[in-house]
Protein backbone atom coordinates (compact mmCIF):
# COMPACT_ATOMS: atom_id res chain seq x y z
CA UNK A 1 0.00 0.00 0.00
CA UNK A 2 2.66 2.26 0.75
CA UNK A 3 4.45 1.32 -2.36
CA UNK A 4 1.10 2.77 -4.21
CA UNK A 5 0.75 5.89 -2.62
CA UNK A 6 4.74 6.88 -3.33
CA UNK A 7 3.91 5.94 -6.84
CA UNK A 8 1.06 8.09 -7.05
CA UNK A 9 2.85 11.12 -5.23
CA UNK A 10 6.14 10.64 -7.98
CA UNK A 11 3.58 10.51 -10.74
CA UNK A 12 1.87 13.61 -9.05
CA UNK A 13 4.25 15.12 -8.67
CA UNK A 14 6.06 14.60 -12.37
CA UNK A 15 2.81 15.93 -13.75
CA UNK A 16 2.91 18.91 -11.82
CA UNK A 17 6.59 19.93 -13.13
CA UNK A 18 5.44 19.13 -16.85
CA UNK A 19 3.00 21.87 -16.52
CA UNK A 20 4.86 24.05 -14.68
CA UNK A 21 7.75 23.85 -17.56
CA UNK A 22 4.95 24.19 -19.82
CA UNK A 23 2.85 26.99 -18.34
CA UNK A 24 6.36 28.55 -17.95
CA UNK A 25 7.21 28.36 -21.72
CA UNK A 26 3.82 29.12 -23.28
CA UNK A 27 2.24 31.96 -20.73
CA UNK A 28 5.36 34.15 -21.01
CA UNK A 29 4.92 34.31 -25.11
CA UNK A 30 3.16 37.19 -26.28
CA UNK A 31 0.44 37.32 -28.54
CA UNK A 32 1.76 38.39 -31.56
CA UNK A 33 -1.50 38.50 -34.21
CA UNK A 34 -4.63 36.87 -31.79
CA UNK A 35 -4.72 33.70 -34.42
CA UNK A 36 -4.72 31.28 -31.21
CA UNK A 37 -7.91 33.60 -29.98
CA UNK A 38 -9.50 33.31 -33.58
CA UNK A 39 -8.94 29.73 -33.99
CA UNK A 40 -10.09 28.60 -30.81
CA UNK A 41 -13.45 30.95 -30.65
CA UNK A 42 -14.07 29.29 -34.23
CA UNK A 43 -13.57 25.84 -33.28
CA UNK A 44 -15.74 26.67 -30.06
CA UNK A 45 -18.27 28.06 -31.75
CA UNK A 46 -18.63 24.63 -34.15
CA UNK A 47 -18.04 22.58 -30.56
CA UNK A 48 -21.48 24.63 -29.79
CA UNK A 49 -23.47 23.70 -32.65
CA UNK A 50 -23.50 27.02 -34.57
CA UNK A 51 -22.53 26.36 -38.40
CA UNK A 52 -19.48 28.36 -40.19
CA UNK A 53 -20.64 30.95 -42.36
CA UNK A 54 -24.43 30.71 -41.63
CA UNK A 55 -24.27 31.79 -37.72
CA UNK A 56 -21.14 33.26 -37.53
CA UNK A 57 -18.55 35.06 -40.01
CA UNK A 58 -14.80 33.16 -40.70
CA UNK A 59 -12.06 34.57 -43.35
CA UNK A 60 -10.30 30.60 -43.84
CA UNK A 61 -11.77 27.22 -44.69
CA UNK A 62 -13.02 25.97 -41.50
CA UNK A 63 -11.35 22.37 -41.33
CA UNK A 64 -8.99 23.37 -38.56
CA UNK A 65 -11.96 24.04 -36.86
CA UNK A 66 -13.90 21.08 -37.56
CA UNK A 67 -10.38 19.11 -36.08
CA UNK A 68 -10.03 21.25 -33.21
CA UNK A 69 -13.66 21.36 -31.84
CA UNK A 70 -13.02 17.41 -30.44
CA UNK A 71 -11.05 19.25 -28.19
CA UNK A 72 -12.98 21.94 -26.63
Amino acid sequence: MKEKTKAKLIDISFFVIMMLLFASTVLIRNLANLDEIWNFNFARNIANGLIPYNDFNMLQTPLLSFILRRHF
